[in-house]
């Protein structure tokens, strides 16, 4: 009898013990989220990180851990590694989560794909999220990104819309944006200049402005062909074939392809300088 009395009790005190200490891994866990959170708006996101993965492996609350992660995907996100950052917002699984949560993962999925120059992919980020849902800077951090993106997208016309309809910008500034993305930036048409110089060498570059790189095309082109028919006429077959014919394919198509590349950049940092003076506009 005194046996079974000294496990019994034996029991009661492990099961005692068990449970105060589950209280307080309970209580550090929690304390490793708020922790998290505090690195990461002090600007340490890799000790934010730390606390997240620790936080995220021990802890079996579901709802502190989705918090967890959404912390760690902004930690990666604020270092520059956007693709790693999504990875973290796509493994969240979304079926118990709060419409708000929902909006704040797709937003940070847009941001990561409008940071990594995947502007379609942003827009279907942005039209998931639910702003009614949203708070007021959350709201507005979501219209600035959208209207970054439209000018990105050459969408100018629902850009205008949107900053007629945005509840931040007040009437003047509406005025002087909507001006603005009344005449947006000259951009140059890649398939216009891609089809001029298949017909004449070079002539995309030198209507871009390139003007050294266009006559230099040209030049090769032209010396290239030049070689394939002297060697031709001269019954210097193989070597017309691989010197002539070989450099005129190198350089014709190398050409285009660079004309592309220019095209591509140069757009780009016409764009890059439209939305720079729509930020300037926004932050007078």
């Amino acid at each position: 009898m005194k046996k079974l009395s000294r496990t019994y009790s034996i029991i009661c005190m492990w099961l005692c013990v068990m449970s105060i200490s589950s209280r307080s891994s309970a209580q550090e866990y929690n304390w490793l989220i708020q922790d998290a959170e505090r690195l990461y708006h002090q600007g340490l996101f890799d000790e934010a990180i730390i606390a997240c993965e620790r936080y995220a492996y021990f802890s079996s609350d579901q709802k502190l851990k989705h918090a967890a992660l959404l912390i760690e995907a902004k930690a990666f996100q604020q270092k520059g590694n956007y693709k790693y950052s999504s990875n973290i917002l796509l493994s969240i699984p979304r079926i118990l989560l709060d419409k708000h949560v929902k909006s704040l993962i797709d937003f940070n999925l847009a941001l990561n794909s409008f940071l990594d120059g995947y502007y379609d992919e942003a827009q279907v980020y942005l039209d998931n999220c639910d702003t009614t849902v949203m708070d007021y800077s959350e709201r507005n951090n979501y219209e600035l990104i959208r209207l970054f993106n439209l000018c990105y997208l050459e969408k100018w016309q629902e850009a205008s819309v949107l900053v007629n309809d945005s509840p931040f910008i007040s009437d003047s500034l509406k005025k002087e944006l909507i001006q603005l993305l009344n005449k947006p930036p000259k951009l140059l048409n890649q398939k216009r200049l891609e089809w001029f110089s298949r017909i004449i060498p070079g002539s995309g570059q030198i209507f871009s402005g390139y003007y050294v790189e266009g006559i230099s095309s040209f030049l090769l082109c032209s010396g290239s062909l030049a070689l394939g028919g002297l060697l031709l006429i001269n019954k210097f077959y193989f070597s017309a074939y691989v010197l002539g014919a070989g450099s005129l394919y190198a350089f014709y198509y190398g050409g285009i392809r660079r004309l592309n590349e220019i095209t591509q950049t140069e757009n780009q940092n016409r764009k890059q300088l439209f939305i720079a003076t729509i930020k300037s506009k926004l932050t007078e």
